[in-house]
């Protein structure tokens, strides 16, 4: 399904090679190119693959004592299939689409429209569009669709399907800052970053965080946005200035904490509480640091090369939902630390090739997306890490491809999605540019 029609790129596409030679010459040339699109979407399904065989592992104890899951040990595992084939459909449907679209909408490429006369040249920014899109996705939890689990808002419900609002909002502000850093960057605005940037981005990932109370996808969107600003754009006394902002008001958080967990005065704000028993774990064992503390034994009882998977035993009662946040744990435990490395290698292999799509994007606007879910897929997989090893506090971050979540995986697919249509249209005016070469080399003499 990942193979390019090979008959249109022979004909070059929009140039049509009527001698042998250089048709020859054309197929050579596509032959010998790299293909990311392929390495990607093996490494994809690589990762999605063992997410469902440790999801099962994690889980089927579990679900086959309980009558909430029917008995049924295959349960999650039969759910993430599902999930991971209806993710894979829509990533490869973002694949032929093209991605410039997210950003200027022409109505004269879009198949339904393009015949009607008076749609033929026209053509609208998407910025404000997607921006505003993020926001009305964050009003739904003020809205009955709205549900809450475990203290939090953070899904709505529509039907059977739930939907997590946060990853929604992740894509969109990636896609949004995207627009914004393809105009800014032409008209080498360096202020134009702080006042259309990342306030209003930072005040949309506020507005969700403070509804949602979701305090990872606030670490998450703010990572996102001020990696893809000083990859993208020159770095200039304005980032500082941010940045010392930012450490001050961490370090303001902290110190209140400490003052908090020396007067022994109860957390009333939960958030504060996970902080708490971050910083001090041993007071706070039976309540907010158990579930991270049983993770860290998981990790250190696996060992090197671990006990085998499915021998978990913290998995079986003292990790709470183990095949979602917590499941690097689990892995830990049954595949050691050996197996953590290698399923920390596919994922540095795949931000490797998102980067290398990014670095050969034929656009600002494709550079800067994919780039952003390059960092959006470098940051999860980190603080979800750290949460496990208690380097973060227990922040409720799942890990890409691997956790159990629909929501998740489907979205992270869609932005793989997008990428590989980056790199599509990369080959594509490769190709074309390639066939006008051949023509003006083989076949302009002849006529």
């Amino acid at each position: 399904m990942l193979n390019y029609n090979s008959s249109f790129f022979v004909t070059g596409g929009a140039f049509v090679l009527r001698k042998p030679s250089a048709r020859r010459a054309l197929a050579s040339y596509i032959d010998s190119q790299e293909r990311v699109d392929i390495k990607v979407f093996i490494i994809l399904l690589m990762l999605n693959i063992f997410g469902i065989i440790m999801i099962y592992s994690a889980s089927s104890y579990r679900c086959s004592l309980s009558p909430k899951y029917n008995y049924d040990n295959m349960y999650f595992a039969k759910k993430q299939i599902e999930y991971v084939i209806l993710s894979f459909i829509g990533m490869l449907i973002l694949r032929v689409c093209n991605y410039n679209n997210f950003n200027i909408l022409n109505f004269s490429k879009i198949p339904l429209l393009k015949k009607i006369k008076g749609l033929k040249n026209v053509k609208i920014s998407m910025s404000w569009f997607i921006y505003l899109l993020s926001i009305c996705m964050t009003l739904t939890l003020y809205t009955p669709l709205a549900v809450s689990a475990k203290g939090a808002v953070r899904w709505i419900k529509i039907g059977s399907m739930s939907l997590q609002v946060a990853e929604v909002s992740k894509i969109l502000i990636i896609l949004w800052i995207g627009t914004r850093i393809s105009r800014y960057t032409k008209n080498k605005s360096r202020y134009r970053i702080l006042w259309f940037i990342w306030l209003p981005a930072g005040a949309s990932a506020l507005f969700l965080c403070v509804k949602s109370s979701n305090l990872s996808t606030l670490i998450i969107l703010c990572g996102i946005i001020f990696g893809m600003t000083i990859i993208m754009t020159p770095f200039n006394k304005t980032h500082i200035a941010v940045f010392a902002a930012a450490a001050g008001g961490v370090a303001v958080v902290i110190n209140h904490i400490y003052s908090i967990i020396n007067s022994n005065t109860a957390f009333k704000n939960f958030r504060y509480g996970r902080i708490g028993a971050w910083l001090a774990p041993e007071k706070f064992s039976n309540y907010e640091s158990y579930q991270s503390l049983q993770s860290l034994y998981a990790v250190a009882s696996g060992g090197f090369s671990g006990k085998g998977l499915g021998n978990s035993v913290q998995k079986l009662s003292r990790i709470p939902e183990a095949q979602n946040d917590m499941i690097f744990a689990v892995i830990c435990e049954e595949l050691g630390i050996l197996g953590a490395f290698i399923m920390l290698g596919m994922f540095l292999y795949l931000i490797f090739q998102l980067f290398k799509i990014a670095s050969r994007a034929e656009t600002i606007f494709g550079r800067a997306v994919v780039t952003g879910i390059a960092i959006h897929i470098s940051l999860q997989v980190i603080v979800n890490i750290f949460v496990v090893l208690m380097i973060f506090p227990n922040t409720g971050v799942s890990l890409p491809f691997i956790s159990y979540g629909g929501s998740a995986v489907i979205f992270t697919m869609a932005e793989m999605g997008i990428a590989l249509s980056v790199d599509r249209e990369h080959f594509r005016a490769k190709v074309e540019r390639k066939a006008k070469q051949i023509i003006e080399e083989k076949e302009l003499p002849g006529y």
